[in-house]
């Protein structure tokens, strides 16, 4: 069975540490910056999981949210 590929998107790379620990059977973690340079490699991941430490990073993820919305 194939995993599912997912993407990390966890500044300090505390909770990917976790997943990648608890997870490692069931899904393939991999781990980008919070802005990918290119949006089009989302479509690479089966899901997302963003890790919000700052309200910066919460304000950055609700603008591409928005942007995605766009498409």
């Amino acid at each position: 069975m194939e995993r599912e590929k997912v993407l990390v998107r966890d500044n300090k790379g505390i909770f990917l540490k976790m997943f990648k620990r608890k997870f490692k059977e069931e899904f393939d973690f991999s781990e980008e910056s919070f802005l990918l340079k290119n949006e089009n490699d989302l479509k690479m991941y089966d899901r997302s999981i963003f890790v919000v430490y700052e309200k910066n990073e919460l304000l950055e993820f609700l603008k591409l949210e928005k942007k995605e919305e766009m498409f």
